[in-house]
């Protein structure tokens, strides 16, 4: 079965994040080191309150390192619950045109949106929470996470940005397979203190899912930069 893998980063601050992806091997630094300006989509203005407050500073700290901020094309209604194919047509038309190199979405929004922004391909930052998300797979992958009913596994690999060795380490964290309603970590994440979640068959499986995801990832975080030496880094 075709694996659909993301890059989550363990790190305090989005901004470190953007920092971090603007380093010298991305491609946004290399186009930089080309003479042309890094441009950044945004979320578009209808985002919580509590993710607003992200979103601000976020976007000064983008412009003051020399990015170019866009505004989504989608609408509200689009975004939450629009056709995801049309949606990724327009989405990736948009990042063509303007030549984007990173996306700063949302991961509480609907399905539609969520994946949408992962089907383009391009390096994806969710607002909601300190989560690096980048396809590591093809469009046809990446959609294949919005059908539950699907026969579909996802492995998640966190990726330690504190650390510079070798351009940071990665390490397994968890599997998620359609099969069962059970999200099972990997042993170096249960080593960490997570548990099982289950994953509850209400119709936003992948809200759900996020909220995981973003429990383990502080977890990973508290436990592995906090109180136990880094798994990753061994800092």
């Amino acid at each position: 079965m075709e694996v659909l893998q993301y890059f989550l980063g363990a790190v305090k601050d989005l901004g470190d994040v953007m920092q971090a992806m603007l380093s010298s091997s991305s491609p946004a630094r290399k186009k930089q080191h080309n003479g042309k300006i890094v441009r950044v989509l945004f979320l578009p203005g209808f985002c919580a309150p509590q993710h607003t407050r992200l979103y601000v500073p976020l976007k000064t700290r983008l412009e003051n390192l020399g990015c170019q901020i866009f505004d989504h094309p989608l609408t509200w209604h689009q975004y939450n619950f629009g056709d995801m194919q049309e949606n990724v047509e327009i989405l990736t038309t948009f990042c063509n045109r303007h030549e984007i190199s990173l996306i700063v979405g949302h991961s509480y929004g609907g399905d539609v949106g969520y994946h949408t922004h992962f089907a383009t391909g391009i390096p994806t930052v969710s607002l909601a929470s300190p989560l690096v998300l980048i396809p590591l797979a093809a469009k046809a992958h990446a959609m294949l996470g919005i059908d539950m009913n699907k026969s579909w596994r996802m492995d998640v690999i966190a990726k330690c940005l504190k650390c510079k060795k070798d351009g940071g380490q990665t390490v397994p964290l968890l599997s998620v397979h359609s099969s069962t309603d059970r999200i099972v970590p990997r042993a170096s994440t249960l080593a960490l203190g997570a548990r099982p979640v289950r994953r509850f068959a209400n119709g936003h499986g992948t809200i759900v899912l996020n909220r995981t995801l973003a429990s383990l990832i502080l977890q990973f975080r508290r436990n592995v930069h906090r109180r136990k030496p880094c798994v990753i880094c061994t800092a």
